[in-house]
This record gives structure tokens, sequence and C-alpha cells, in this order.
């Protein structure tokens, strides 16, 4: 677990960027908010690919460990955790964004319905004792469900040309 916060820290820059840079390009001009979204995922998704390459690398090593047992369970959560750190790295980014825009709600109310779907999942692998390979693919899902929660949001809501036409109301 702790290889996964290391290794999601390297992500913090794009949600950061997004934070920052969105909040004044959408004002400017919705183009290039359009392209600076683009970048600021696109960057995250090279991240990702070095960190999803990279996890499966570093979790196969003996670098944890030498243990023959411990290094059998690395072995088997290496792969979701690889694709937990990709898809996080493009999911911080695309938040990062969805903060730079003032979209805070819509944020807060996925999560708050996320939670109680990875409750409902936590209570049912408790019961049945599903393994720590599952609960790794789980989390490696839950990532994947909310980069396609919010693709839906930017592909229905139309997100930028409604922020940069509300930027304009209140400029005027």
């Amino acid at each position: 677990f702790e290889a996964y916060w290391f290794l999601s820290f390297l992500t913090e820059p794009s949600f950061t960027a997004g934070n920052v840079l969105m909040a004044n390009v959408v004002s400017v001009s919705v183009k290039k908010a359009r392209q600076m979204c683009l970048v600021l995922v696109g960057f995250a998704a090279l991240i990702g690919v070095f960190l999803l390459f990279g996890t499966n690398v570093w979790m196969n090593t003996t670098l944890f460990t030498s243990d023959q047992a411990v290094l059998s369970v690395l072995a088997l959560i290496a792969p979701w955790l690889a694709c937990k750190v990709f898809f996080s790295s493009i999911v911080y980014s695309i938040e990062g964004v969805i903060i730079g825009l003032g979209r805070e709600r819509y944020l807060a109310s996925i999560h708050v319905m996320n939670c109680g779907i990875m409750l409902a999942w936590g209570a049912f692998a408790t019961k049945h004792a599903v393994g720590v390979s599952a609960l790794w693919s789980v989390m490696a899902g839950y990532q994947v469900l909310r980069l396609v929660e919010h693709s839906i949001y930017f592909a229905t809501q139309k997100v930028l040309v409604k922020e940069h036409a509300r930027m304009n109301e209140k400029v005027v």
C-alpha cells in the first residue's frame, strides 16, 4: 500500500496544474482551455504509462523484501497496482481541471456516490473474504469508474463551453 502512495505522489503536478491553470485559461479562450486540458491529461497519461511499467518492475523485485511469501503476494497485486496508478494519474489530472473550472459540486457529488459504491464493495469483500488480489482489482476498477464518469460528464455537459459563457457573464 505504501508503494501506491509513493507512486501516486508523482501524479500530483498535473492535478495542481489543472487547479491553477484552468481558471485563468478558460476566462481567456475556450480553445486554449481545451488545449490546456488535453496537454494536462496527455502529460498525466505519459506519467501513467511510465508508472504502469515501473510499478510492475518495482513490485517484482526484492526492493521491499526477500521473503518469498511476501514476494508472491506482491506479484499477485503488481498488475492491479500498476493499472491503478496509471488510471489514477489521468483521473487526478481531470479532477484538477474540474476544480480549476469551478465544478467542485459535481466532483463532490460523484465522490459521495462512489463512496457508497466502495462501502458496499467493502462490505461484500469482508463478508466473502475475496482476497488481496481481488481487493486491488476493485481499487483499480474504482479509478476506471471515475475516468468513465468524468468522461461522460465532459461529453454531456459541454463543461468548457458553459464555463466560458459563465465566466464572460461575470466580466461583462
